[in-house]
């Protein structure tokens, strides 16, 4: 056993679904567009952004706050705005079947043409243009690149550039976020003329290229002006942004673990915001009437939650891999009480793989299955499966064997949650152990894939999350365990859910997807392929003297969409 026993714990993406693979009306973003609250503002100013974890800038990295890091300094041709409306950035025009950029064949082919605006540079000076998108395909699209790809890669045929401006992508099969193309999202750009080299030489160790860290070069509103690794990157602002000059001069982001530092440093006003996973909610809840000079934003647009990921391959011990077993243990834990006392009853209970609070999904919920709190049902279930309570009050196999289960904690963040676990396991009679994964064995992919029994994290879900469901996204030893994208972490393999999936990412009419969706709900929670506990928001701290930051987010939708409008308030 790699943990401890514990003690008894005291207590996005709407835009998708309702509008089809067309992009939602909005205009190209521009020097002038301007968000409620900015008058009054006067720049060039310096502002201070925490973060708990060290940003990343490696594409489809999932460590929480890179989103934001990466759409500030390379957002790529389009941006999902904070309403989850695509808006191009250094694209004429966002491609949809609207303005024919966008064509649909009754073969089931597509062809998507996006056009680069004059004007866009990479940081360096260089002119962004149609090479550097053939160039990120090529990279994104080659298996020996390792965290580049993505499974929208298979639907690609071909593509082409029939000019210094233009690329023109032919698909074999629908792919509803086709027009995702080139955003942080997929095919995140990268400057050929920095990274065919590397590329060339050995394409395994692309992504430990200096490029990602001190080196990064992109054609945002910011540019990196230093790297400290573990301690702070520094960006200063680009002058020539296609959109113009931001009003912020420097966005100092600096690491900060320890929440109560930051929300120390908060109320003295050295940090001006928060981005990432850190802030403890019921820290929030006691705070936000006491921080005059600011505000919380509690965003569900992060599509995070609380899941359990059972072990799908070979797990210790064997019952695990029970459904009955693993369907016991939901209904042993108060989901409720715990959404309740541990995120002050701002999480609702997760009863579906969506975010909550969305009409579009409202229909899942009643057709997926659920797991009311029942310890009594839990414990006639798990002696079902031959297991007896001993005079220990803990279950036992015919054998003496003492039950144990081993639930691995992907960060401190979710210690609470993993604690009061185990205690309702062992209520009804699952001896459980508990440890956090060391900071140094964060990404040693093999030792975090290979857990034994269970591991707990604050995941992602809803849309952005589907990906992670193939069999495709397991790390193996059959991959090295490496994997582009979020991983599925639970290396649950199913062809069924597969083709589920798969066809929903294929498929157009809104109808047609939202009985996909319900379908994959069903897979999963039916099938307890990951066991949500509760969904929780993201708390955000933005000080009164920065205008323009947008709250209230659509799910995928980054706070820095608009970053260049950003001001400082006099």
């Amino acid at each position: 056993m790699r943990g401890f026993r514990p003690a008894l714990l005291v207590s996005l993406t709407v835009c998708l679904l309702s509008t089809g693979c067309a992009s939602v009306p909005g205009g190209r973003l521009s020097p002038s567009d301007q968000s409620e609250g900015s008058s009054g503002t006067r720049g060039p100013a310096r502002i201070t952004i925490a973060t708990f974890r060290e940003l990343s800038f490696i594409p489809y990295s999932a460590i929480p706050g890179s989103y934001e890091l990466r759409n500030a300094v390379n957002p790529g041709l389009a941006v999902l705005d904070d309403r989850g409306t695509l808006r191009p950035v250094l694209a004429e025009a966002v491609p949809s079947l609207e303005n024919g950029f966008w064509k649909l064949f009754p073969d089931g082919r597509m062809e998507t043409t996006w056009m680069i605006r004059p004007g866009a540079l990479w940081h360096d000076g260089v002119a962004l243009n149609a090479d550097d998108l053939l160039f990120t395909l090529a990279v994104g699209r080659d298996r020996a690149t390792g965290a580049f790809g993505q499974p929208a890669y298979g639907s690609i045929e071909g593509v082409a550039a029939p000019d210094a401006q233009t690329i023109l992508l032919t698909w074999r099969e629908p792919y509803i976020d086709a027009d995702q193309m080139f955003t942080m999202w997929l095919g995140w750009p990268l400057p050929k003329h920095v990274l065919e080299g590397p590329y060339l030489n050995d394409p395994a160790s692309l992504i430990q290229s200096p490029f990602w860290t001190q080196d990064y070069v992109g054609s945002g509103p910011y540019q990196v002006r230093e790297y400290v690794p573990g301690l702070r990157i520094g960006l200063e602002a680009f002058d020539k942004f296609l959109l113009g000059r931001p009003k912020i001069e420097a966005i100092d982001v600096v690491y900060t673990p320890d929440p109560s530092t930051v929300l120390a440093d908060i109320l003295a006003g050295t940090v001006d915001l928060t981005v990432g996973l850190g802030l403890p909610v019921d820290s929030v809840a006691e705070m936000r009437e006491r921080w005059r000079e600011g505000k919380f934003s509690l965003e569900f647009a992060d599509t995070r939650w609380f899941t359990l990921h059972p072990q799908f391959i070979d797990p210790a011990p064997a019952v695990v891999g029970d459904l009955r077993f693993r369907r016991a243990l939901l209904y042993a834990i108060d989901r409720q009480e715990m959404a309740d006392s541990l995120q002050a009853g701002l999480g609702p209970v997760a009863q579906t793989f969506m975010a909550p609070d969305q009409p579009d999904y409202a229909g899942i919920e009643a057709r997926v299955m659920k797991y009311e709190f029942d310890p009594r049902k839990a414990i006639q279930m798990i002696e079902a499966l031959g297991y007896a309570r001993g005079t220990d009050g803990l279950m036992h196999e015919t054998s003496g064997k003492t039950l144990e289960v081993e639930i691995a904690g992907s960060s401190d963040a979710v210690t609470k949650t993993m604690l009061s676990v185990a205690d309702y396991w062992q209520r009804v009679g699952v001896a459980s152990t508990t440890f956090i994964t060391p900071p140094q064995r964060a990404t040693d992919w093999e030792y975090r894939a290979t857990f034994s029994s269970f591991s707990l994290f604050t995941g992602t879900h809803d849309l952005p999350a589907l990906p992670a469901l193939l069999s495709t996204q397991a790390r193996t030893a059959e991959n090295h365990y490496e994997i582009g994208g979020l991983p599925n972490w639970s290396r649950y393999r199913s062809a069924e859910l597969d083709d589920l999936v798969n066809r929903f990412f294929r498929t157009i009419p809104k109808g047609d997807r939202i009985d996909l969706l319900t379908r994959i709900n069903q897979h999963i929670f039916e099938n307890l392929t990951t066991m949500g506990l509760y969904y929780f928001p993201t708390p955000y701290a933005v000080a009164n003297r920065v205008a323009n930051v947008p709250t209230g987010r659509a799910s995928r939708a980054s706070m820095t969409w608009n970053v260049h409008l950003w001001d400082v308030r006099g």
